[in-house]
């Protein structure tokens, strides 16, 4: 009976037009927008790339300042890209955006022209404060000590490194990530719309179907479980099939723990679904309006997670953390991001800890809502 009743139910949710647009079609339609929008922005503004800068010599030639160009300009992965022109040259090449900066050996010294603000243009300055400072430190140890000279310079050449590059996972850091992790969240909790529905299925002063339903012989607590288990699984499935698109459609990083991915779609998709079974169980409302509450609930987790604004998770945090702890979308969001920062699962299966208790709570409350109501007539 169980089986059967979950192939009919399955059947049914298919059917239904508006449910499959949003909780498969919309998920990925925002996706593909996110994609559209700002997929790649952290990539463009972060990514390393060598920087091109004009050199002008309007006296004589800065000998030392020239060599340290040489040296920034070498090399597999060069820090800079020198064109050595004149002021009018250089100055052109700035306006067209084609050099970042413009370095010029004038009386006073090496001077640093730049038409913007940014990371590249700050990469000039340091170099420019870098080789000053060092020039002023050569400067006075000549004036005051010449034989220590040598010694300095040549520790001064000498790179000791004590940083060593090690990776523990293949996902993206982009902070636009947190969108996506989001976009999750939501695809998994717009299971809600199908726990309205199966709590309205067994609410027989609701709908027709309810009352037919009720006056069967079928067990009222397998039909239930029948109608949860149908709509946890098409809800997963959905909201994989999301997943799946973003990462191997528009190459969105989500890393390579796919496993772990499954159980947070799979639990996220459980607590979709028993929301909207709560939802749905308390009072007498149409099915209608049950379905705007509840959408109005998760769509209010989902903007405390992060979707609407990046860093609101991170500003609840710091107001009032224990409502991260009890907001689902949030959850999902840390599970998420847990697996991208922590080389260990004890913040990650915490998460899903806590999913899951809340997930129990709320199927519980609103099986024993639904299981005390009694008809007097039909």
């Amino acid at each position: 009976m169980f089986f059967r009743l979950f192939y009919y139910n399955v059947r049914r949710q298919l059917r239904d037009r508006e449910l499959v647009f949003w909780n498969l079609l919309f998920p990925i339609i925002l996706g593909t927008l996110f994609v559209t929008a700002f997929g790649n922005y952290m990539q463009k503004e972060e990514t390393f790339l060598t920087v091109d800068v004009a050199y002008v010599t309007e006296d004589k030639e800065n000998t030392g300042f020239a060599e340290l160009l040489d040296t920034l300009k070498d090399g597999e992965d060069p820090l800079l890209s020198v064109k050595v022109c004149d002021m009018e040259e250089a100055k052109l090449l700035l306006e067209e955006k084609e050099v970042r900066g413009i370095f010029v050996n004038e009386e006073e010294g090496i001077r640093l022209y730049v038409k913007e603000e940014g990371i590249t243009e700050s990469i000039l300055k340091t170099i420019l404060d870098q080789y000053r400072k060092t020039e002023a430190m050569i400067t006075k140890i000549m004036q005051q000590n010449p034989q220590k000279l040598e010694t300095v310079i040549a520790g001064m050449s000498e790179q000791i490194s004590f940083v060593r590059e090690e990776k523990y996972t293949d996902a993206s850091m982009d902070g636009m990530m947190e969108y996506f992790y989001a976009l999750i969240a939501m695809s998994c909790l717009y299971g809600c719309f199908a726990g309205v529905v199966c709590a309205v299925s067994s609410k027989a002063d609701v709908t027709p179907l309810a009352a037919r339903r009720s006056i069967a012989s079928t067990n009222r607590f397998v039909a239930l479980a029948a109608d949860l288990t149908s709509a946890v699984v098409q809800q997963f499935c959905y909201t994989m099939i999301a997943v799946l698109y973003l990462k191997y459609i528009q190459k969105v990083q989500f890393g390579d723990k796919m496993p772990y991915l499954l159980i947070v779609v799979a639990v996220g998709a459980f607590i979709g679904v028993a929301t909207g079974f709560f939802i749905g169980s308390l009072g007498k409302a149409k099915e209608g309006t049950k379905i705007g509450l509840a959408l109005s609930f998760t769509m209010l987790e989902c903007f405390l997670s992060g979707l609407m604004v990046g860093n609101m998770y991170h500003i609840i945090q710091r107001i009032c953390p224990i409502l991260n702890k009890i907001n689902p979308a949030a959850l999902i969001v840390d599970a998420l991001y847990s697996l991208d920062i922590y080389s260990d699962f004890r913040r990650f299966w915490s998460n899903m800890e806590i999913m899951g208790i809340l997930s129990l709570l709320l199927i519980v409350a609103g099986f024993l809502t639904v299981r005390k109501e009694r008809y007097a007539s039909l």
